[in-house]
């Protein structure tokens, strides 16, 4: 039977009500007013002297006002202290805070207007829990019994509007200890209990707990700490304006996703490393590293927490990020701390590499295009550096080494320019790596792996000191003698490849390829009558660079300089002119010499 209010009273209670261990303020009050058969809110605020309101907001609004109803419920002031939540003004920039039984966490953090509950735990013992009146926290503490804010029997949302009890609905009366409600399950109830115990009323519990967090977040603020379980269970996936909104809703549907998050957030908290780190590895693997420019497209959404900079949790991701990019070679291009804790592990500037190669933008430019570098650029900040691999780098410092220009490798082996391209043409010697030929912005480099292959196998197709009867011609001046005969230079080392010309060798080490080894004289004419211009080595055309400078020419002609010169002028050798100069066309120059119209 329903109890109505009896108007006026005095300035207290007839039956005094202490407090039971956790209990609310409004529960308490609750409590005391059914003891007291007091049946509407507003004879407690009439008996505490102040305006009508809420009965949940007095715990929040009304702490100048403890000592009034500490005479209402007959008890002394210190018992009830701890049950008021103080206004505190440590972060005024992020809202109004309260301290909730030592917990420095948002007004909006904790529910007031609706009457939360565990049908299980109400049945332990009749009395409303203050852990109960934190709106993120989705189960009961002592059962792991999600709460309701809802009568079963009525469907009407559960208040402070009338006193009967708080195990009663305020609208149809109906027991709510009568009711059942689910349980977070088993298995992952050891996450729920540490979050709990996380939040707890109980200080020492909360101490105890947060001894077993990983060092990084032993310090973090309680509410920092909240945002970050909440965070991680949604592995970043959600921006940082609605994380107030979900943690901190009023809405009984929000209630399963907000306990999953929160249950799957407790369990990479409590390994931290390993689940921070797989985190930003999943981030980082989804994100296309040429699509922009450092941490942002790096790790995604992570990033939009690192704002305000100085805040609690963004050094503690910023950290977490650092170390990461450290340990996998990962460059934060956008600054993530101060300057000191940008991190550049294998990786340099591609500005570096002009110094480094001796090169010009322009060629390094080239071979970044290549894609063969491994690179960061951005497309949208212009004025950044672009990184490159310097394990790459390191590569391409040692295919520059074995590369060598072909003017340099004509003064090594002895052998004329056109030589050392009819080699390249067959086979035998081979040109410098594509990156090399990239970055030097031309194609007259060779290898020098492949000038000691040469030197090798003529050393392996010749006799040390090889007795001809004094004939012995050197190499060079057998390509001397069949100057202006096409691909004559082609026939003899083709012949020396495949044993068919004799050949000796000098003791003297010294000496370069071209007069270190020797033949016999008789060798000119067998190698002139087995070369055609029309054979098959003119196919190697296509190999040879296209034009032929004037004193390359007059090697292959066996000529002056200046006889060429008269050639051009004669009109007898047609040229094509370049920016600054002129070159000769390879095809032309060795057609007309089989021709014998250069004479």
């Amino acid at each position: 039977m329903h109890i109505e209010s009896l108007g006026t009273y005095k300035s207290s209670f007839v039956l005094s009500v202490t407090p039971l261990s956790g209990e609310s303020l409004s529960g308490l009050l609750a409590r005391a007013a059914a003891y007291n058969v007091v049946y509407s809110p507003k004879d407690i605020f009439a008996m505490v002297g102040l305006p009508r309101g809420q009965l949940g907001s007095i715990a929040t609004s009304c702490h100048l006002q403890i000592s009034k109803i500490a005479n209402v419920l007959g008890v002394d002031e210190s018992v009830i202290n701890q049950l008021f939540y103080k206004h505190g003004n440590e972060q005024p920039r992020r809202g109004e805070y309260i301290s909730f039984c030592g917990m420095s966490l948002p007004v909006r953090a904790r529910e007031g207007e609706f009457r939360r509950v565990s049908f299980h735990s109400l049945r332990n013992s009749s009395h409303h829990r203050a852990s109960w009146e934190l709106r993120f926290l989705p189960w009961c503490p002592e059962s792991f019994e999600y709460l309701a804010d809802a009568c079963p029997s009525c469907d009407t949302q559960l208040g402070w509007r009338k006193f009967d009890g708080v195990h009663r609905c305020e609208y149809c009366s109906s027991d709510l200890r009568s009711f059942h409600g689910n349980f977070v399950p088993e298995n992952r109830r050891r996450y729920a209990h540490s979050l709990s115990r996380l939040f707890s009323l109980n200080r020492l519990e909360r101490t105890a707990e947060r001894a077993t967090l990983h060092d990084d977040l032993k310090g973090l603020p309680d509410i920092d700490l909240l945002k970050l379980i909440f965070i991680v269970g949604r592995s970043f996936q959600i921006l940082p304006v609605e994380v107030d909104g979900i943690l901190f809703s009023k809405k009984s549907a929000d209630l399963e996703a907000k306990s999953d998050a929160l249950l799957l957030g407790m369990q990479r908290i409590l390994d931290w490393e390993n689940s921070i780190s797989s985190l930003l590895g999943e981030c980082s693997r989804n994100a296309d590293r040429e699509s922009g420019y450092g941490a942002k497209n790096h790790f995604g959404a992570v990033v939009n927490y690192l704002r305000p900079k100085h805040s609690a949790l963004s050094v503690l991701l910023k950290k977490a990020i650092l170390l990461y990019c450290q340990q996998n070679a990962i460059v934060p291009l956008c600054r993530l701390g101060r300057k000191t804790q940008s991190t550049h592990v294998g990786w340099m500037k591609s500005t570096d590499l002009v110094d480094l190669l001796r090169t010009n933008n322009s060629n390094i430019k080239k071979l970044l295009e290549r894609g063969t570098i491994e690179k960061i650029s951005s497309s949208v900040m212009k004025r950044s550096p672009i990184l490159v691999k310097s394990s790459d780098v390191a590569r391409l410092q040692k295919e520059c080494e074995d590369s060598i220009e072909v003017r340099h490798a004509e003064v090594l082996t002895g052998l004329p320019e056109f030589v050392l391209h009819e080699l390249k043409a067959l086979g035998f010697l081979m040109p410098a790596a594509p990156d090399v030929l990239a970055l030097r912005g031309e194609k007259a480099l060779l290898s020098k792996a492949s000038l000691d292959d040469l030197e090798k196998m003529m050393l392996n197709r010749s006799v040390a000191g090889l007795d001809i009867d004094g004939q012995d011609v050197s190499i060079i001046d057998v390509i001397k003698m069949g100057a202006g005969v096409p691909f004559f230079a082609s026939a003899l080392f083709c012949g020396i490849d495949s044993g068919d010309v004799r050949l000796g060798r000098y003791v003297n080490e010294d000496l370069d390829i071209g007069r270190r080894f020797y033949a016999k004289a008789s060798v000119i004419q067998s190698v002139l009558n087995s070369n055609d211009p029309g054979s098959a080595f003119a196919k190697n055309f296509e190999k040879m660079p296209l034009y032929i400078s004037y004193q390359a020419a007059a090697q292959f002609l066996g000529v002056e300089g200046k006889h060429v010169y008269s050639l051009v002028r004669r009109r007898r050798l047609p040229t094509t002119k370049f920016r600054r100069y002129a070159k000769i066309k390879r095809a032309e120059l060795y057609t007309l010499s089989a021709e014998g119209r250069l004479k």
